[in-house]
């Protein structure tokens, strides 16, 4: 029995581990886009020291920095500066999404994990029960089970056998799979 329990408590851990596999995503992915800002700054600081440098460099020259190509060179390296800025944000904002997809796949992965241990728990449950019953009410259950063929028509056999109806009719209302309608309509009445 606990092996058949085993396989929900399985499935639980790996939904456990896959949530904090998203949350360790979501971080990263937020992480990125402060990395991209903060590397985006430092460019900013550096491209103003760089045309501090220049201007300077134009001044001891005795060159005017802000006509003809000395201005031409400034505007370029601000341009160089505004390029680079936004390749680090655009990188940091790609990074960010590949995390955040990671972490979509990782809750999915962790929410077919639980489905599977629910659905898995509950049919092992259903056979352990059908079985039960199947087992200590002789004729019943094992009409059950051989006319049921499986743990629905087990354990609605032993219901059956217990209740003096030899299981057929259970029975063949769960195997129908169309409740007590299509079990009448298929000729199966309550004197069976």
């Amino acid at each position: 029995m606990s092996s058949m329990l085993s396989t929900g408590s399985e499935g639980t851990t790996s939904y456990y581990e896959s949530r904090a596999e998203e949350s360790a995503l979501e971080r990263n992915a937020a992480m990125s886009l402060i990395e991209a800002e903060e590397a985006s700054k430092e460019i900013q600081r550096e491209g103003e020291a760089m045309l501090g440098t220049e201007r300077t460099l134009f001044a001891k020259a005795g060159v005017d920095p802000t006509k003809g190509s000395p201005l031409a060179v400034q505007e370029e390296t601000a341009k160089e500066i505004q390029y680079q800025k936004a390749k680090v944000k655009w990188s940091g904002m790609e990074q960010a999404r590949m995390y955040k997809w990671g972490a979509k796949m990782a809750k999915k992965k962790g929410d077919v994990a639980l489905a599977s241990a629910i659905t898995s728990t509950t049919m092992n449950i259903i056979q352990i029960v059908a079985s039960a019953i199947g087992g200590g009410m002789g004729a019943g259950g094992a009409a059950g089970t051989i006319s049921g063929g499986g743990a629905m028509g087990a354990a609605a056999g032993a219901v059956a056998g217990s209740m003096g109806q030899g299981g057929t009719f259970l029975s063949n209302l769960f195997r129908s799979g169309s409740g007590l309608s299509g079990s009448r309509r298929r000729g199966y009445g309550m004197s069976d």
